[in-house]
């Protein structure tokens, strides 16, 4: 059975794989599935799911809201894992710790990689011919609206 210190130990590691350099997280199932001997481990020593969220969350292993992750998220996650794990044990592969990876290279866009979209031409307004129907069409407006204003007065009285 593994010793309590052994449990802390890992669990900072855990901790460490946790952040990622650029600032964020690590994904909840990614971290299960890379440290998966742990929960094993502490499930034979006893540990509730309850007390697995606390002692990751005292390492800083919290939600997005800075809670300490739900049970059921955890069980289910563990359990999936696991279930892989079992199902299929040549296709999983431990996957390394994050810390051990090299810094992935950033890529570089050249301008013969760039698909650029054609510049879309905005066709010209069209041209009014004939001013007069314009204002011929407004004058007709006035005219209406002056109509109904008399009817209107007319009614009122």
């Amino acid at each position: 059975m593994a010793k309590r210190s052994d449990l802390e130990a890992r669990l900072k590691a855990i901790a460490g794989d946790f952040v990622l350099p650029g600032g964020g997280h690590v994904k909840l199932a990614r971290l299960v599935t890379m440290h998966l001997n742990w929960f094993d481990t502490a499930t034979e020593r006893g540990m509730t799911w309850l007390a697995m969220t606390k002692a990751l969350a005292t390492v800083g292993i919290t939600n997005q809201r800075g809670k300490p992750l739900s049970v059921s998220m955890l069980s289910a996650t563990v359990w999936r894992a696991r279930e892989l794990r079992s199902q299929a044990p040549s296709r999983i592969q431990k996957p390394e710790p994050l810390a051990a990876r090299p810094a992935p290279k950033k890529a570089r866009n050249t301008n013969s990689e760039l698909q650029l979209k054609p510049k879309l031409s905005i066709p010209p307004k069209p041209a009014q011919t004939d001013k007069n129907k314009s204002t011929s069409t407004n004058k007709d407006l006035l005219n209406y609206m002056q109509r109904a204003a008399a009817l209107r007065k007319g009614q009122n009285r």
